[in-house]
């Protein structure tokens, strides 16, 4: 019976032991003071005054070479790993859209694979201490003169009309009275009870299951008919149907005072962004409409109040 207990007590000393080598468990996320300014630090960050940190990614490796990014990342691949080093006070300093341009660059050098460059970049934002808005500033530009990769990262908004009859038009034929002064034209006419309401959907750009690249698939949508709002699976006309080809988005804006154009450009699963964004905005500024290509597929018209 006492050997009995003995061997007991060995076990549960064994059991223990392999408990007690495991690290610390991991902290949440902390939003704390430092300096004049509020930093979000990571989970499997300790201190909130970190400078510089390296990390194994977990990303697809590529076999070309990765840019050098002095003070800022540094990536070193060893077999299937790449290893990051990343200076908090050099990322914090570079502009809005900084590391969405470096996604697409360490993608076009085959750093990593096609599709891994902004999953890289996202995990370069979470891996030092930051401000919440600049870790967003640097990932994603406000910038109407930039031109944001879409990735699934991304979210787009899209408000559409719904119509009591289809293919009746908003405006009566007329008549019209027109005045203007400068540049300003202002144009009144009469509307059809024809507009029932109007519907909001959120989209989402998904990883392609079966090759490289992206979908856009509406995550839901709200219904506004007689002030009332009813969520719906997906709108009533999806204006985001594109291309089955269409693998990688883009956009770019054209824009004067309180009007803009946004082209969605979307080559095919070999994209050369370069040509796609040379054709369209040559498109844009010289025809009336977009010609139904794949590269150039679709563009929206936006005029604020």
């Amino acid at each position: 019976m006492i050997r009995a207990g003995r061997r007991v007590s060995i076990i549960a000393l064994l059991v223990c032991s392999g408990c007690a080598v495991r690290g610390p468990a991991l902290q949440p996320w902390r939003l704390i003071k430092h300096n004049v300014d509020e930093v979000l630090v990571p989970p499997d960050v300790t201190a909130g005054d970190l400078a510089q940190r390296t990390f194994k990614a977990d990303v697809t490796v590529g076999q070309g070479p990765c840019p050098a990014t002095e003070g800022v990342i540094a990536i070193k691949v060893r077999g299937k790993h790449a290893y990051v080093t990343v200076a908090r006070d050099g990322l914090a300093a570079q502009a809005p859209g900084w590391l969405q341009a470096w996604a697409t660059q360490v993608e076009e050098q085959r750093c990593v694979a096609r599709g891994e460059g902004m999953k890289l970049a996202a995990r370069i934002a979470e891996s030092v201490p930051l401000n919440p808005r600049t870790a967003l500033n640097l990932l994603y530009s406000n910038d109407l003169n930039s031109e944001p990769d879409l990735s699934a990262y991304s979210r787009l908004r899209v408000v559409s009309p719904l119509w009591q009859k289809p293919g009746v038009r908003l405006m009566e034929e007329g008549p019209y009275t027109v005045e203007g002064q400068d540049y300003t034209l202002t144009v009144t006419g009469k509307s059809t009870d024809n507009l029932a309401g109007y519907e909001t959907t959120i989209y989402a750009i998904r990883r392609n299951a079966r090759q490289d690249g992206y979908t856009i698939a509406p995550i839901y949508t709200d219904r506004h008919v007689e002030g009332k709002t009813e969520r719906r699976p997906g709108p009533a006309v999806n204006y985001l149907h594109l291309s089955t080809e269409a693998a990688f988005y883009r956009l770019f804006y054209k824009s004067w005072k309180n009007n803009f154009t946004a082209v969605l450009v979307a080559p095919g699963p070999q994209p050369s962004w370069m040509s796609a964004s040379r054709f369209c905005k040559r498109a844009v500024l010289l025809l009336p409409a977009i010609p139904s290509t794949m590269t150039c597929a679709l563009r929206f018209r936006k005029t604020s109040a």
